[in-house]
This record gives structure tokens, sequence and C-alpha cells, in this order.
């Protein structure tokens, strides 16, 4: 079933653990943040976790301190590499960013076969690639999108087409 199904974008970033402080899109769009990395087409924030809505223990102390996520959507898919390689791990006021390839669901107007009328949506209206695609419980369980996993996946491809071997094999396992 496509509604259960995710596909990884390789021009969108998922960075999570942005202090609050930056938690602003023109902010993020400039060259000392993701700008640096290229092109960007389109950020959207998630300040859901920004002050009172991290959750409480029984003593009353926040389980975990306030942070922003981001979707962030590069014109080159390059850039989107070099950008995940640069940020994952990075410690920004004291917090480690971690940041990733971001993953879309399908439209529900294209699982059922009928036009979206949402000009803003942001989900797919087209077939991913197979080697792109997963299910949403092997995305949970961490199948192939952090940068760093990438990057190995293409070397290993072009270690192996140097040694004549041009068979593909589908990223996570199977």
């Amino acid at each position: 079933s496509l509604a259960n199904m995710r596909v990884i974008r390789r021009n969108l970033v998922y960075a999570v653990g942005l202090p609050p402080s930056v938690a602003n899109e023109d902010l993020l769009k400039k060259s000392d943040y993701f700008g640096q990395y290229g092109k960007i087409s389109k950020i959207v924030l998630n300040r859901s976790n920004i002050s009172g809505a991290s959750a409480t223990n029984s003593d009353g102390n926040s389980n975990r301190r306030s942070s922003a996520s981001a979707y962030v959507t590069f014109a080159h898919k390059e850039d989107t590499l070099a950008c995940i390689l640069a940020l994952d791990g990075f410690y920004l006021d004291n917090r480690n960013i971690r940041a990733s390839y971001g993953t879309s669901k399908y439209c529900s107007a294209f699982i059922k076969s009928v036009r979206c009328n949402n000009q803003d949506c942001t989900y797919l209206h087209v077939l991913g690639e197979n080697e792109a695609t997963f299910t949403k419980q092997e995305i949970q369980a961490g199948y192939v999108t952090s940068g760093r996993d990438v990057l190995a996946k293409q070397q290993q491809q072009l270690v192996s087409l140097k040694g004549g071997n041009s068979g593909r094999r589908k990223v996570g396992g199977g």
C-alpha cells in the first residue's frame, strides 16, 4: 500500500535539535546556516518542541530541552549531501544537531488516482524510485537515510564498478 510507503528525497535535509534561537526560515536560509551549502528552494520549520511543548516528568522538570526541526529543500541534491555530512553531529549552542535525508509520503489524492487540489501540497504525486522507497517501519528502523550511509554506499558502488561488477543492489537489503 502506497499509504505506508516513504520515499527518501535526495534534495531534502531533515535536521533535528535546532536551538529555538535559530528557528526562523529567513535566518536559516542565510550563508551562516543552511545557505552556505547551496541554493535553497524551501524551508519548513517545526517549532512544536519549543517552549511549553516539552514533556515534563513527575517532579515537574522538563524531560528534554526545547528545540526545533527543519525540512530544507535544496535546488541540487549534491548540496543536500554536503549539508548532511557537515551538519550531522555538529554542536550548536551545546546542542547536538542530527541531519539526514528527509522522506515524503504519497499524497492521498495520488493514492486514490484523483487530482490533488492543494497547490502547496508537499506530498508526492509521482512514484518514487525503488531504491529510495521504504515502508514507514523500515525508515523508523534506520534504513539508509543518513548522509554517511549514502556516501558509503556510493563509494561501494564506485569500487564495484571499477572492479567490473555493474550489478545494482536494492538499498536496505533484501
